[in-house]
């Protein structure tokens, strides 16, 4: 068969009518080979292994080794031996290579004169306390303490070593946490358990009662006082006024300087001014300038008032050094002030340590103390009269001891239940029936 002629000058003409075929299926196979590595075999295909063998190598080194290739980066590798097209790609420089080179020198100059980061010496800190608690590790099967010798009991603070106190998440990134000061400290001073007032025993001394009841007397006293000055500043102020007198002096009050019908008049001006009359609120001033003498006399008394004013300064100089006697007396009596008060704020400072502190909305408040009146102490423990409760005296120790935030008894809150008459169980039911069958 006679071939087609067709024109070729164009590239859409080359690509539909030539063919190449053969020259595809080979440059397949050669990227198949490629990728896969089939190639035919050579003497440039195998190399000479002339390095260390791992044969020889302890577990701990053939494990280092292998470690240093994981396997799980695999996937991240390229699975063809083809070489990338693109060799200059574009990648995200590291942090060492977006550096400044300034700052870099920097650095290597500080690092050289030995001026470290608070980073760098908590790292090298850290770094040094893993290497001694490795040192102080105990090896297997090595037993040097005796596990059943009996020490004392000592404090928290007293026991805990420096190097337990520091906190490390090694291979984290973490820094260093330190203990809080209130697991090492006592949150209050005060006992765990306190002694009670000897008046409150159930036999107690005819001086320890009467001590007791002394200090109740004193303590209902001062809230008798204070619910007294509460009602004199609230309830004898404040009368008590009928409704219609109280009426009355509102409307009074907000009805001055109105204008009121039939009582108050509005007063016409004495010299009244026609609408037409153009008048000014600020009547004209005349600039008048002074003259020679009114400035020499002005003058002059500017002077002499600057003289008094030096002669009453120099005069107070010299009273001042007069009363030099007067002067020393005050800083002594000055001197015993501060003296007297920096005793009071340390005697204060300690009485405050023995306060608790305000931990919650609520402020803490002491219980009442408990007492029998003289009939009732009955000498024994069978017939004595229960005044506290155990428990509620615990919680509020540990209240007083800011261990626990102090709280108010709260009374739990019924939902009100609205209660009606079903229409079919009311009284007059059959009014209703009637009404209905008219």
């Amino acid at each position: 068969m006679k071939k087609k002629r067709v024109s070729k000058r164009n590239k859409i003409a080359w690509r539909k009518h030539v063919n190449i075929e053969d020259v595809e299926e080979f440059l397949e196979n050669q990227r198949f080979e490629e990728k896969f590595g089939l190639q035919v075999l050579n003497d440039e295909s195998f190399t000479k292994d002339t390095g260390d063998t791992t044969d020889f190598l302890s577990k701990k080194e053939r494990i280092k080794l292998k470690l240093a290739n994981p396997r799980c980066f695999r996937i991240l590798k390229p699975h063809t031996n083809v070489p990338d097209p693109l060799v200059k790609r574009n990648r995200v420089r590291t942090k060492e290579e977006r550096t400044n080179k300034l700052l870099k020198l920097k650095e290597e100059q500080r690092k050289a004169k030995g001026i470290l980061k608070a980073k760098e010496i908590d790292s090298i800190r850290g770094k040094q306390l893993y290497e001694k608690c490795k040192l102080e590790r105990p090896k297997r099967g090595e037993f040097s303490k005796d596990v059943w010798e009996v020490s004392e009991v000592k404090s928290l603070g007293d026991w805990i070593r420096d190097d337990a106190t520091v906190h490390n998440l090694r291979q984290t990134g973490a820094y260093l946490f330190k203990v809080t000061p209130t697991v090492q400290k006592k949150t209050s001073v005060l006992p765990t358990i306190e002694p009670p007032h000897p008046g409150t025993s159930y036999n107690p001394s005819f001086e320890d009662h009467q001590d007791l009841l002394r200090e109740i007397g004193e303590k209902e006293g001062e809230l008798i006082k204070r619910d007294k000055h509460l009602n004199r500043v609230t309830k004898s102020i404040l009368k008590k006024v009928p409704s219609a007198v109280n009426n009355k002096s509102w409307f009074d009050e907000m009805s001055q300087g109105l204008p009121i019908a039939n009582n108050q008049k509005i007063e016409e001006e004495d010299d009244p001014v026609s609408d037409s009359e153009y008048r000014a609120i600020n009547p004209a001033v005349k600039n008048k300038k002074k003259t020679r003498k009114q400035r020499n006399t002005q003058k002059r008394l500017l002077i002499e008032e600057r003289l008094r004013k030096l002669a009453k300064l120099e005069k107070k100089k010299i009273v001042e050094l007069n009363s030099l006697k007067a002067l020393e007396k005050y800083v002594k009596k000055r001197e015993k002030e501060i003296s007297e008060s920096k005793v009071k704020r340390e005697e204060y400072s300690k009485l405050k340590e023995k306060l608790p502190k305000r931990l919650g909305f609520h402020k803490f408040e002491e219980n009442d103390l408990e007492f029998n009146m003289p009939s009732e102490i009955t000498g024994n423990l069978r017939s004595v009269r229960k005044q506290s409760n155990l428990l509620v005296d615990r919680f509020i120790n540990l209240q007083k001891r800011n261990l626990v935030a102090p709280s108010v008894t709260v009374q739990a809150k019924r939902a009100k239940i609205k209660r009606f008459i079903k229409p079919g169980h009311k009284d007059n039911w059959k009014k209703d029936v009637a009404g209905l069958t008219l």
